[in-house]
C-alpha cells in the first residue's frame, strides 16, 4: 500500500476550490491500494467540510485536524500515522495523472526512492509545462547519480517508508526549502533510485496566497539557514567535499536566480535590505565567485551585487537588483539551472 499525505490550509472556496480538483486526481488513480491522509492545520474556510465530503465517500480518504499549524508538521504526522510500505506527498493545490501511482507501483519493492514526471500548471490560464520527464523506466545504484539531476523538490517522489520512518523529518523551523532539505536527506538515505516515464505530478503556479509569491524579509533572510543546513547534511552523509559545487550554485541562486532575484529581493524596501545587509554583510563579501563554476555573466553580476553591500549602498543595491529583475532576458537568468 501506498500512503498520500496531503497538507491542508485555507484550500477551499477560498483557494478557487483546488482542493476538490487534487481530490479528485486522486478518486481518480487506476491504483487503488492507497491510503489519503488529509492532515488539516488552522483553515479558515471551508477545508475541513470539502475533506470531510470525500471520506465520507471514500473510506481510503481519512481527515486528521492537528492543533499545531504549518507544512512541516502537517507532513512529519502524516509520515507518523503513515500505514503505506511507500509514502508520497501531494499538496493539496496541486493534482496527478490518473496513472501515477499505478506508474511507481512498477518498482514497490525494488526502489528506494521512485522518481516520477513533473510539470507546472499555470493560473489562471491552466496551461502546462513539462519540466521533468524521463525518456524510459531505469533502475539504479543511487550513488551513481547526481542529486541535482533529479532534481530534490518533494513532488513527483514516492519514498520506500522504511528510510524515512523514525529517520528524517521536515524542519519546522524553515519558512522555505524545508520539502527540498527533506527530500535531499532522503535521497543519501536511499541506495536503489528508480525513473518512470509515465505518470505526472501538477504543481500549481500563481495561486492566490502561495508562500514562495510572498516577498518579506523573514524568508530571504531563512535562505541563509537552508546553506546552513544543505552544508550539514553533506557533512553527515560524507559528501560534503562532492556536493561543494552545489553550494556555491545555490548561493548565486539565491541573488541572481530569476525566482529568488525576483520574490524575495527586488520586492523588498530599502529598510529591509538595509537590515539585511547588516546582519549578512561578512558572509556575502567572503564568496569568492572566481572559485565557483558559474558561467562568467553570473561572476560579473554577483561582483556588483558585492560592491553595493560592501559599500553599504542598500538603494543603488535594490536599484541594481530590479534593474536586473527587468533587463535581463528571462532565456539568460533561466540558465543558471541549466
Amino acid at each position: 500500500m501506498i500512503s498520500v499525505i496531503v497538507p491542508l490550509h485555507n484550500l477551499g472556496s477560498k483557494g478557487d476550490y483546488c482542493l476538490k480538483r487534487c481530490l479528485d486526481s486522486l478518486l481518480a488513480q487506476t491504483y487503488t491500494n492507497f491510503e489519503v491522509l488529509l492532515m488539516e492545520n488552522g483553515s479558515t474556510d471551508d477545508t475541513v467540510d470539502i475533506a470531510k465530503e470525500y471520506c465520507s465517500k471514500d473510506n481510503r480518504f481519512k481527515l486528521h485536524i492537528l492543533d499545531t499549524v504549518g507544512v512541516s508538521n502537517a507532513r512529519n504526522k502524516g509520515i507518523e500515522l503513515a500505514q503505506g510500505e511507500y509514502i508520497t506527498f501531494i499538496d493539496g493545490d496541486d493534482f496527478i495523472s490518473p496513472d501515477y501511482l499505478q506508474s511507481a507501483a512498477l518498482y514497490f519493492n525494488s526502489a528506494d526512492i521512485i522518481f516520477l514526471p513533473w510539470s507546472f500548471y499555470y493560473l489562471p490560464s491552466k496551461n502546462t509545462k513539462n519540466i521533468l520527464s524521463f525518456t524510459e523506466n531505469s533502475i539504479f545504484p543511487r550513488p551513481d547519480i547526481d542529486e541535482k539531476k533529479l532534481t530534490s523538490f518533494i513532488f513527483g517522489k514516492v519514498i520506500k517508508s522504511s528510510i524515512i520512518k523514525n529517520h528524517i523529518s521536515f524542519s519546522n523551523d524553515m519558512l522555505i526549502a524545508e520539502d527540498t532539505l527533506f527530500m535531499t536527506e532522503a535521497f543519501f538515505s536511499a541506495k536503489i533510485i528508480s525513473t518512470v516515464k509515465n505518470g505526472m505530478y501538477f504543481y500549481t503556479q500563481n495561486r492566490k496566497g502561495q508562500i514562495t509569491k510572498k516577498a518579506t524579509y523573514n524568508l530571504l533572510s531563512n535562505l541563509f539557514n537552508v546553506i546552513e543546513k544543505y552544508k550539514n547534511i553533506y557533512i553527515s552523509y560524507k559528501v560534503f567535499e562532492k556536493n561543494k559545487v552545489i553550494l556555491d550554485r545555490l548561493i548565486v541562486s539565491f541573488f541572481i536566480g530569476e525566482n529568488f532575484s525576483q520574490t524575495y529581493i527586488s520586492k523588498l524596501s530599502t529598510y529591509d535590505i538595509k537590515k539585511f545587509m547588516a546582519l549578512h554583510k561578512d558572509f556575502i563579501i567572503k564568496i569568492n565567485i572566481d572559485n565557483s563554476n558559474c558561467k562568467k555573466w553570473q561572476k560579473v553580476w554577483f561582483k556588483r551585487m558585492q560592491y553595493f553591500i560592501l559599500k553599504d549602498k542598500a538603494h543603488y543595491f535594490l536599484k541594481f537588483m530590479r534593474i536586473y529583475r527587468n533587463l535581463l532576458p528571462k532565456f539568460i537568468r533561466k540558465k543558471l539551472y541549466a
